[in-house]
Order: C-alpha cells, then sequence, then structure tokens
C-alpha cells in the first residue's frame, strides 16, 4: 500500500515528465509477474525512494506534471486516500499515467455534499452478455447520516469518509458492511443466439464513499465461471483441440461445471465458438439526459446499449460480436462510462474512461476521452504476432506491458503462447479513473475498486459536484415470472416473432428477427424506436417477465456446415456465393447453418472459362440448390472454354443482321456440357442445329450451307427449337447419344456446326442458315 501524503517527487518517464504526488514505501512482497518474482531491467528499484517512480522514473523536482498530452501544476497538499501497487507493477510496468499523477493531487472544489444521480451497472462475464441493474441511484450523505441503503429502490449510499480510509486494492475489508448494497442483477444484454454462454442472474453487492475530492466504489460479485478471466483473444500456437495450427486466438473455454454458468440455457448441448474474451465492470453515468432515462422509473442504460437484432445472421447458430448498436437516442444527450477489464485495463491500474454520444441505427457511439487508452493490440504481423515477451517464447503470463514488448522472433513450438494485448500507462482524461482488482479463486468472487475526483474539469466526465436528482420511489425490477412472461408474450408477441422467440425468416434475411433470450432491456429499447412495435404497452416489469421467458428458449438447433472448392482455374473471377449469406468463395469458402436450411449456391461466369458444374449434393451448370441434412462439400468445376473458329460466313436474314453461332461449354468429350447458341434470328420461327466432319461453302436458300464437304454426313441435332421472342435459338447437345455412331464425336476429331432456320419474312425460299465454324474436341 502506499499512502500518498504530499508533493515532493517528479518522475520522468517514457511519453514526457510524469511527477507523481507523494512519497511513502512499498512492501517488499511477491511480485505478479511469472512465479511471483520482480524481474526486468527495472528489479533494482525495490528502493522505498524509488517507490513512487513507477518503472524506471527517475525522481527529479519542482513538482509539476509535463506530459504528453497536458501540462499541470500540482498544488502541495495532502491527498486523502491509498492506494497499493504490487512490487512488480511498479518498478516493472507502468501504472500511473500523467493525468493519474494529477488526480492524486489535484483539489477538487469543496463541497458539503456531492449531488444525487442515477446510474447504471453491469458486469460481463468472459463475453459480451452482461447482468447488472439498468437504474441505480447514488446517494450521497454527510458523516453523521442514519441514512442505509435501500435494495429494493435500488438505492447506494455513499457515505462521507476520513482521510486514507480506504485503500484502493481490491480488498474490501475497509469497507462497512452496513453501507453496502447488494440487489440481484437481471440479464441485461443476451445476444439472441450467441456465441458466448449465456448471462445468468447474479447478486451484485455494490458500495460507495466520498470525501472532499474523490468518489469511491466497489463492485463484488460471484463470476459466473469462477475463472478470472485474463486471456483475452490470447495468441495460443497448434492444436487447441480442434486442430488448429499456427498461431490462433484463444478459443472459448466454455461452462465450468458446477459454477454458475454450468446453468446458462446455452451451455450444453452445442459447441461454444469464438475466442476467450474477459471479465468486466461496467458504470454508466448521465451528463446529459433530454429523455429523462436516468430519472426515477426511468429505464437508465436500457435505451443507449442493447443489439440490433435485424443484423443478426438468419440460419445460424451464432451471433457473434457485431451487432452491438450502442449509442443515445438523442443529439446532445451524452453519458459517461467507466469500463474496467480484467485483461486489459487492470495490469495499469485504471479501467477505461469513455463516454456515449448520439449515434443512428447501429452506429456506435462510444467515445474515448482525450488522452492514450491503458492498452493496445499486439496484432498479428503475417503468420506471427507483432510482438513478444523480452524473455521469449517460453513466457506463459497473461500480461504483456509495453516496456517488455519486443518484435516477434524465433520458432514457435505447440503451446507457446501470447499476451493479444499490451498494457501500458493512459495518459490524459482516459485515465481519470483509477482501479484495482482482487480474485479470489477458492470461491469464485471478484472485488473491484474505483477512485476518481468528484470533479475532474473535463467535459467528457460526469460531474458529481452537479445538481441533485430527486430520489427514487419506483422499486427496482429484481424478481421475474416466467409463466407470466410467457403469456404477455404469446398474447402480444408469438404472432410476427414466433412461439419461441425464433423469428421469422425469408431465404437469407429476417421478416420478424429471433428474439430467443431477449433482455427486458432490449425489449424497452424495441418498443421506444421502432415504429413497428409502439402500438405495445408493455410496463418494465411486464418487458421483463417476457425476458425471463424467452431466456429459457434455448433452441440451438444441429447445424452443419458446407464447404465449397473451385476446381479448373484460378483466375480471380471465379467466384461461388452462398443464399443464405456466409459464403462467397475464395474469400470465405466455409458456412455453418442449422439443420433443414436452404441453401442455393451460385458459380460465377469467367470470361474464357465455361463452369462445367457441380460436385457433391448437386450436378449440372445451374444453381446448386439443397436441403441441409448434413455436412457437405461442393466443388465448382471450370474448364478452358473452347475456341469455336468461325471459318463460314452466311448472309443477313429478315431481321437484317447475319446470324452467328456461339459455342458454350467444355472441349472436353467426358464433361458433355456443350451448348450451341444462335443469334439474332426473327422471332417465333423453328430451327435446328446440325453438324458435319467435313466443310464446304455453296449458296443455300437465303444463306450459305458450310457443312458435307467431301461428301460426308450432316447430322442433325434433336430435338427442333423454337426461337420465340428472344431472336435466339439455343440448344443443349448431349454428346453422348448422337443421331447415328457414324456421328459419334471424339476425343482429337474436330467437328463443325451451323444453324438451319426459317425466315418466311425474307421471302421465297424462306430459310436461312448461321454462320459456321468448328471446334476441336479434347
Amino acid at each position: 500500500m502506499v499512502h500518498m501524503t504530499e508533493v515532493g517527487t517528479v518522475c520522468q518517464g517514457l511519453a514526457g515528465d510524469h511527477r507523481i504526488a507523494g512519497r511513502g514505501t512499498i512492501p517488499r512482497t511477491a511480485g505478479d509477474g511469472p512465479n511471483g518474482q520482480n524481474t526486468g531491467p527495472h528489479a533494482r528499484r525495490q528502493d522505498p525512494l524509488h517507490a513512487p517512480c513507477i518503472h524506471g522514473f527517475e525522481p527529479q523536482s519542482p513538482p509539476q506534471c509535463i506530459g504528453e498530452h497536458s501540462t499541470a501544476t500540482i498544488p502541495a497538499r495532502v491527498v486523502d486516500f491509498s492506494f497499493t501497487i504490487s512490487p512488480y507493477q511498479a518498478m516493472h510496468h507502468i501504472t500511473l499515467s500523467c493525468l493519474t499523477a494529477a488526480l492524486l493531487g489535484a483539489s477538487a472544489s469543496a463541497q458539503t455534499t456531492p449531488g444525487d444521480t442515477y446510474f447504471s451497472l453491469a458486469i460481463t462475464e468472459n463475453s459480451h452478455n452482461h447482468v447488472g441493474a439498468k437504474r441505480l441511484f447514488l446517494d450521497f450523505e454527510p458523516s453523521g447520516s442514519n441514512t442505509t441503503p435501500d435494495a429494493n429502490l435500488g438505492r447506494v449510499v455513499s457515505r462521507q469518509t476520513g482521510a486514507g480510509s480506504i485503500t484502493v486494492d481490491g480488498d474490501a475489508s475497509d469497507w462497512d458492511p452496513a453501507y453496502l448494497t447488494t440487489i440481484h442483477g437481471l440479464v441485461q444484454n443476451n445476444y439472441p443466439l450467441s456465441e458466448f454462454i449465456d448471462a445468468v442472474g447474479t447478486d451484485l453487492t455494490i458500495g460507495s464513499a466520498w470525501n472532499s475530492n474523490y468518489v469511491f466504489f466497489v463492485v463484488q460479485w460471484e463470476d459466473a465461471g469462477h475463472d478470472a478471466s485474463t486471456r483475452i483473444k490470447k495468441w495460443i500456437h497448434g492444436d487447441q483441440g480442434g486442430g488448429e495450427s499456427g498461431w490462433n486466438q484463444k478459443v472459448h473455454t466454455g461452462a465450468t461445471a458446477g459454477a454458475p454458468n454450468s446453468a446458462a440455457v446455452n451451455a450444453t448441448g452445442h459447441t461454444l465458438s469464438g475466442a476467450e474474451s474477459e471479465d468486466r465492470v461496467f458504470f454508466m453515468f448521465p451528463m446529459t439526459d433530454s429523455e429523462g432515462n436516468f430519472a426515477d422509473g426511468g429505464p437508465g442504460c436500457a435505451m443507449y446499449c442493447h443489439p440490433n437484432l435485424l443484423e443478426d445472421v438468419a440460419w445460424q447458430n451464432y451471433t457473434g460480436d457485431g451487432v452491438v448498436a450502442m449509442h443515445t437516442n438523442m443529439a446532445g444527450d451524452e453519458a459517461d462510462i467507466w469500463h474496467w477489464k480484467s485483461a486489459r485495463t487492470e495490469p495499469s491500474g485504471h479501467a477505461d474512461d469513455k463516454f456515449l454520444v448520439h449515434a443512428l441505427g447501429s452506429a456506435s457511439g462510444r467515445t474515448s476521452d482525450n488522452g492514450l487508452s491503458a492498452y493496445y493490440g499486439n496484432d498479428a504481423s503475417g503468420a506471427n504476432p507483432t510482438s513478444m515477451h523480452s524473455s521469449g517464447l517460453s513466457y506463459t503470463g497473461d500480461r504483456l506491458y509495453d516496456v517488455d514488448a519486443v518484435p516477434y522472433s524465433g520458432s514457435a513450438l505447440s503451446g507457446d503462447q501470447i499476451p493479444r494485448y499490451i498494457s501500458r500507462a493512459p495518459a490524459a482524461s482516459r485515465g481519470d479513473v483509477i482501479a484495482h482488482a482482487g480474485f479470489d479463486p477458492a470461491t469464485g468472487r471478484w472485488t473491484v475498486e474505483f477512485v476518481r475526483l468528484l470533479t475532474t474539469g473535463n467535459i467528457d466526465d460526469h460531474d458529481f459536484l452537479g445538481a441533485a436528482a430527486a430520489p427514487p420511489t419506483v422499486p427496482l425490477i429484481a424478481s421475474t415470472s416466467v409463466s407470466a412472461g410467457q403469456s404477455k408474450y404469446n398474447s402480444n408477441c408469438a404472432g410476427c416473432h414466433q412461439g419461441t422467440g425464433a423469428g421469422l425468416p425469408n431465404s437469407d434475411n429476417w421478416i420478424f428477427p429471433r428474439v430467443q433470450r431477449a433482455s427486458g432491456s432490449l425489449i424497452q429499447k424495441a418498443i421506444a424506436t421502432v415504429p413497428a412495435m409502439s402500438w405495445l404497452s408493455i410496463s418494465e416489469k411486464e418487458a421483463e417477465d417476457i425476458a425471463a421467458y424467452l431466456q429459457t428458449q434455448a433452441i440451438f438447433l444441429p447445424s452443419h456446415s458446407v464447404t465449397v472448392s473451385i476446381a479448373g482455374t484460378s483466375d480471380a473471377a471465379a467466384s461461388v456465393t452462398s443464399i443464405p449469406g456466409g459464403i462467397t468463395c475464395p474469400d470465405t469458402c466455409s458456412a455453418e447453418w442449422v439443420d433443414g436450411t436452404q441453401v442455393t449456391l451460385s458459380a460465377a461466369s469467367v470470361p474464357g472459362y465455361s463452369f462445367v458444374g457441380w460436385s457433391g449434393p448437386c450436378s449440372g451448370t445451374g444453381d446448386c440448390n439443397f436441403t441441409l441434412t448434413a455436412d457437405e462439400s461442393v466443388t465448382a468445376t471450370y474448364a478452358p472454354a473452347c475456341d469455336l473458329v468461325v471459318y463460314c460466313t452466311s448472309n443477313s436474314n429478315s431481321t437484317g443482321s447475319v446470324a452467328n453461332i456461339e459455342f458454350e461449354g467444355s472441349c472436353a468429350v467426358s464433361n458433355n456440357d456443350v451448348t450451341l447458341v444462335a443469334s439474332p434470328v426473327p422471332n417465333g420461327q423453328m430451327g435446328m442445329f446440325i453438324y458435319s466432319d467435313g466443310l464446304r461453302d455453296v449458296p443455300f436458300g437465303h444463306g450459305r450451307l458450310c457443312l458435307g464437304g467431301g461428301g460426308t454426313s450432316i447430322y442433325r441435332i434433336q430435338p427442333p427449337v423454337a426461337s420465340g421472342g428472344s431472336g435466339a435459338f439455343v440448344s443443349a447437345v448431349d454428346l453422348a447419344n448422337p443421331p447415328s455412331a457414324s456421328g459419334t464425336i471424339t476425343p482429337g476429331s474436330t467437328w463443325a456446326f451451323q444453324c438451319w432456320y426459317r425466315d418466311p419474312s425474307a421471302g421465297a425460299p424462306g430459310y436461312n442458315l448461321s454462320n459456321a465454324g468448328y471446334v476441336v474436341f479434347d
């Protein structure tokens, strides 16, 4: 623990001079590096004289803060709270930003009691599904007040506390249990069919305190998976159980036996997809709220941050990440966001400070505060991650600090791992909120503590010294009825969204989207923002009851994969697309749909090639249509187009043009995919394609006969064809069934083709012929 007492140390760091307000000592305890040691080039800095200087920052003077993003002078005064930094964080890694230094030293305006406010709280369990309370009330009470928390009304009492009475270290033993509020967190945001484990209702314990300068929070809950979840999308080399090779993001670990998430509706009976995520705590405080969402009985964050169901994918079991539409609904409305993340912000000792603004549709309104974030991505560079730990590929820790990150090198072995995100000190307003967490693996419980100035002076932050909101009178919804929800759903919603909430799709999209396992917040949001639902009159309690029913609807149908390959050409124009969407081969050549899906595959035409046909569940050269009942592998085969050599030109017909002949298909006899086309020709007339292995050029009717030279035979291709209104004759040629044995087309043989047709409008003799061309068959 470091108890900051006075300004007196200036720390010079990587991004400029970071003056940390304070002197103190750090106990020589085990570090949080690999195997508990304090390692790295700055491990020597365990001297108490260097304690406030984070990772190689050397003491200087005078006390001031000259940073990359701001310049500020820290007044010399007593700082009135404590925080704990482990030696590994303090000596080997950056945990305090320039702005945090200002936070620790800057003085806020004095006020007897801060302004009461409504807020929202949610916790996330290793995914984007979360539970919490969309509307709570923060009641600031002065010292000596007898007001106590009220879970029924969602009243969280923030008690006035003395200087140094709270240590922000992830340990709640210094909080008075009488001032902690436990609420039952309801599901706030499930994807309709998520690739993650569904959220489950969870009891959340929350406390708050304040003094003349700071506001404090503590949040505790039992983690649904009894897992600290510090490996978000971590790079893992080799097979993770699904046949993976090379570097891939860590696959989702699924439910934990005996943990709360094992009772989630979608925890068993199907395979969860997607990469490992992390645990999170999410606060939302209103800044401008013209809609009155953060008021007594208001919907709170329910109006702001829930999925756009129309972007859910029909005919698939998993929705994935990309369907959340988070923004305020009115121009000018804004909300402050604190987002603690177990893998990405905890290493720096902060919560991510952001804010929410207005946007439309599925556009995101989540905006970062000014300054540097506490992490950045360790993206792939070619086949490998960009960076690795300086100690080499044998490093197995879940944290990678920027001072330890070096360019990737070496040859990875199966099981090697590299963190997907790199930690650093946040800067400016992005680093306003200090947070530290503790996880108890024996009970699976998290304790996360937060501290921030009551007022930061930043326009992107909630001002706790603002006007006080009226206290709540409307109880918090904490219990639900599945049977009441089912009855209300069946009478109001089932006609559109179907009896189980499965939705009503057409061939590729939704007529009425899937709502299985939707939250009450999502229902409230839809009624308020979707015109087709504006007629519904459903209370908040009824919305939560409907959600409680829908959250029992698993309906993960058996699913099958379709894998497409393209043969015969590497031309970029050769492609196969699918209905439903999902396959755009050669870019994306496989997709997974539920049992019974009607699948259509279409092959694009390629200049210089003919489409030979399909293998697998289809044949022929048209679209491939099938009902998916098992995994399918489909090959779309192309072949170089035949070179039809036009050697004989006929005469114009009554259309004013000479009928040309075209040869479509492959030169390979074995493919038997030849189609002949002659155009333009008069509409509504009869014609017949003919062929011969002898060539000539003599007048015949209104045109010229180009076949049968040297006494060779001329063969008729049956049946005759009609031009109808298309101005063209089209005939599919069955090479396997010639009109006579002598007319059999074999590999290596050369045959000429022409079309004879009636043309009475041209006068006697009333018939003509197309141009003629020959083909050498393979």
